[in-house]
């Protein structure tokens, strides 16, 4: 009633009583806004930073590839962006996780000697579905689901499952040309497979390839695949009598051929350092560091094919010419 009264009196006097209201209605919508602001929608972006907002699960983004991330579980109260800035913490990425029908198939075979296994159609179509369809040169070119097929197949070394999870198919100990092994985790659905032998063609020697049709990253570091296959990986190089540090590749699946760059601490890991003085440790990672410069130019020359040769490098003349 007061409100509408002092208006009455500023409308009858039309000068000043029209500058007063105007005043007014200045300082009202001032206080709108700071109260809308401090109780309203959230405020926009400063200096470039972008709201946080709650999604709910029913708007969460669906897929139908499945992947099983091998890592660290991260808690969900933690800040996305924390595991964007700490990179060397992120694991790889498994994609299409082995169906629950051909684990059954390959947990049977426990136990038995590998070449047995490999006689059984089912295990041999397994394995086909976990490697790259992708080819390797082995002398020559073929594909390399069939190369560790011929490596393992004449091995009379028993299945073995570690913690009743990591099964682990493997070649003699330290016989024959070339050694292989193919490791499994059971229980999330991954698998690794890796080849060691001395190639002939002038490339880096002796090489460790690794591979799996799982992984699509192009590139990659040994700390980021799961730590148990680190550990099997581990033992099996030394009981295979494979050095320590040597030429890694790794071929994803696509196809393409990485570099499995070498980020272990040799006098903690592995078995055959661990007594490594501080100076044999220091001429090991050198010696590391060296092997993954002189793997990336051979990839680089031969552009990451998984068959990569030698053969494959090209070097320019003087002139300019290009010279195979």
């Amino acid at each position: 009633m007061l409100i509408s009264r002092y208006a009455k009196v500023l409308l009858q006097t039309p000068g000043t009583g029209s500058l007063v209201l105007c005043l007014a209605g200045l300082s009202l919508g001032a206080v709108v806004i700071a109260r809308w602001g401090q109780s309203g929608p959230a405020a926009p972006a400063i200096h470039g930073q972008t709201p946080v907002r709650s999604a709910s699960p029913s708007h969460a983004p669906s897929g139908s590839l499945a992947m099983v991330v091998v890592g660290p579980q991260q808690s969900s109260g933690k800040i996305a962006s924390s595991k964007r800035s700490q990179p060397h913490l992120q694991r790889v990425v498994f994609r299409e996780p082995i169906a629950s029908d051909l684990l059954g198939v390959l947990s049977d075979y426990a136990g038995k000697p590998t070449k047995e296994a490999l006689q059984v159609a089912k295990v041999r179509d397994a394995m086909t579905t976990l490697v790259p369809y992708a080819p390797f040169h082995f002398g020559l070119d073929r594909p390399l689901p069939s190369i560790i097929e011929t490596v393992l197949l004449r091995s009379s070394v028993p299945i073995g499952i570690r913690d009743g999870r990591y099964m682990m198919l493997t070649t003699d100990t330290g016989s024959g040309p070339a050694r292989g092994f193919f490791w499994i985790d059971l229980q999330q659905g991954i698998a690794v497979g890796g080849i060691f032998f001395h190639p002939n063609n002038g490339e880096p020697t002796p090489t460790l390839t690794l591979f799996s049709k799982q992984v699509k990253q192009d590139s990659l570091k040994m700390s980021q695949l799961p730590v148990a296959f680190a550990q099997d990986l581990s033992a099996w190089i030394a009981m295979a009598g494979i050095p320590p540090v040597t030429t890694r590749y790794f071929i994803n699946g696509s196809g393409e051929k990485l570099v499995l760059t070498h980020d272990e601490d040799y006098c903690k890991q592995s078995p055959r350092t661990h007594d490594a003085s501080p100076d044999e440790c220091r001429q090991m990672k050198a010696e590391a560091a060296d092997l993954d410069l002189r793997a990336a130019s051979f990839l680089g020359q031969t552009h990451y094919a998984s068959n990569a040769t030698m053969r494959m490098t090209a070097v320019r003349s003087p002139d300019g010419l290009l010279i195979r």
